[in-house]
């Protein structure tokens, strides 16, 4: 596996304004592995997008987070939830994530 944020953001963790992101998923074990990674080394400026893409993922596409993140989607969402945000940055966040997942996510 390459850089998991590059992955990471290919499947729709906000890295700036809105943008096109690509319109074929990873594979759960991939999405899985990336995040894995991700969480061994979050820095401060990342966990605001991390929690952000997880939380609307979560949200919004239910059975789609429980298939392709699982439990440890759920465990890196608990523990970067502890943290805390600036409410502000998080929303535009998760209103960028939003945007990104749907044009990966149509299908529930």
């Amino acid at each position: 596996m390459g850089d998991p944020w590059k992955l990471l953001e290919e499947n729709g963790l906000p890295d700036g304004a809105i943008r096109p992101v690509g319109h074929a998923r990873s594979a759960a074990a991939e999405l899985r592995l990336a995040l894995a990674e991700a969480m061994r080394s979050v820095e401060p400026e990342r966990r605001e997008p991390l929690l952000a893409w997880l939380s609307a993922f979560e949200h919004h596409w239910p059975r789609r987070f429980g298939e392709e993140l699982g439990e440890e989607g759920r465990a890196a969402l608990s523990r970067l939830a502890r943290a805390p945000v600036d409410a502000n940055r998080y929303l535009k966040l998760r209103r960028i994530a939003i945007e990104n997942l749907a044009a990966l996510r149509t299908d529930g």
